[in-house]
């Protein structure tokens, strides 16, 4: 792709593919947070169209075409993700069909990237809240009640407002990193390829 993406065509791209993407952790965290699942919902997917409003607005600016989007790398990019699509694909009909015992157990190791990058984001999120600065905001926002902290809406448990928003950021940042790092590793080998390929070339050449 030459041209500079418009917003519009980013839009529609990151849309479909981070929608993709958070599919199979929707479904998981909608199954361990039951209780409060309408709140749940409306984080995450406030934390979902957060990164397609970001994705879209970097990868249509002029910084991004100049400098990677018609490069490559911008081309290695959007294959890394068109491949990260399809394992989230994998890992969401691994999760429907165990949730409705379609297959058996071990299955659900197909979606274990998606688990493990939730965990981990789950670990990160709970570890920023213990800190002394955060649970003093806390005390300041909604009081030094234990109880009534509980009870929040917005700045409460694990499953409250702020705390799944952050693990939906978090774990779309760790998400990131894995299509990025897949990105570099076939970057990397197309640049191999090309090198080996001159080299050829110009061996042929002086044999000329």
């Amino acid at each position: 792709m030459q041209d500079r993406l418009t917003f519009l065509n980013s839009l529609r791209f990151w849309t479909f593919h981070v929608a993709l993407n958070a599919a199979p952790s929707f479904l998981i965290a909608c199954d361990i947070l039951k209780q409060k699942l309408n709140i749940v919902l409306v984080a995450m997917t406030a934390g979902v169209v957060s990164f397609i409003l970001a994705y879209s607005l970097v990868t249509s600016s002029a910084w991004f075409a100049l400098s990677i989007g018609n490069g490559l790398f911008g081309k290695v990019l959007r294959l890394a993700t068109r491949i990260r699509s399809g394992i989230a694909v994998t890992a969401l009909l691994s999760v429907v069909s165990v949730k409705f015992r379609l297959v058996p157990e071990y299955f659900s190791q197909l979606m274990s990237l998606e688990m493990l990058a939730g965990f981990q984001a789950t670990v990160l999120v709970e570890r920023f809240g213990k800190l002394t600065a955060i649970r003093n905001i806390r005390i300041f926002l909604i009081g030094d009640s234990p109880a009534e902290r509980a009870k929040s809406v917005w700045l409460g448990g694990m499953d409250s407002f702020v705390p799944v928003y952050l693990t939906t950021i978090t774990e779309g940042l760790i998400l990131s990193l894995v299509i990025l790092l897949l990105a570099a590793v076939i970057y990397f080998i197309l640049k191999c390829k090309n090198i080996h390929s001159r080299r050829n070339r110009k061996a042929s050449s002086a044999h000329l």
